[in-house]
């Protein structure tokens, strides 16, 4: 009896263990002021996401292309397909305008390094987050207004499992 309570209590200990661990790779996305997960997704290092947005100006989609490397992100292009205000009409300091296969404007070689960055969440941007095969829209985590943090982070099964995890 002593020694299956033993057993018992060691395989319990284990998966308190196992559960803890910050092991997985996600992109964190919290909540700026309060720091609250609303969103994890499974991510690895090369591997990229859009966040998608409706330009202020000329009310036009854009899309910016975010690659994870390791413990931080690069922007790696933006694509629209009007000129608008704060829209590259030509190409910039090493940057590459030219029209895409599908005839939609493309900005590459950005090549810009962010440890994290915040989006705050438009009441007509319609701001959305494509990740592994999933969109998710902002405004549906948190209200419009929120400032919402990405991050690179490592977090546990037990992290996993009481946030929102997106596959």
């Amino acid at each position: 009896m002593r020694k299956s309570l033993l057993v018992a209590g060691g395989v319990a200990a284990l998966l308190l263990f196992i559960a803890a661990v910050p092991i997985h790779t996600v992109l964190a996305i919290t909540a700026a002021k309060t720091a609250r997960p609303v969103l994890y997704a499974r991510v690895e290092s090369g591997q990229e996401f859009v966040i998608k947005f409706i330009h202020s100006v000329n009310k036009r989609p854009v899309y910016d292309y975010i690659r994870v490397e390791d413990d931080h992100f690069r922007v790696v292009k933006s694509v629209y397909d009007s000129f608008g205000a704060g829209m590259p009409e030509t190409s910039v300091a090493g940057m590459e305008l030219k029209f895409n296969a599908q005839g939609l404007l493309e900005l590459t070689n950005i090549n810009r390094t962010l440890d994290n960055f915040t989006v705050f969440v438009g009441t007509v941007a319609e701001h959305s987050l494509t990740i592994n095969n999933q969109e998710v829209y902002l405004a549906d985590l948190v209200a419009p207004g929120t400032g919402l943090q990405f991050a690179i982070a490592k977090v546990s099964y037990y992290e996993l499992w009481k946030g929102r995890c997106l596959n």
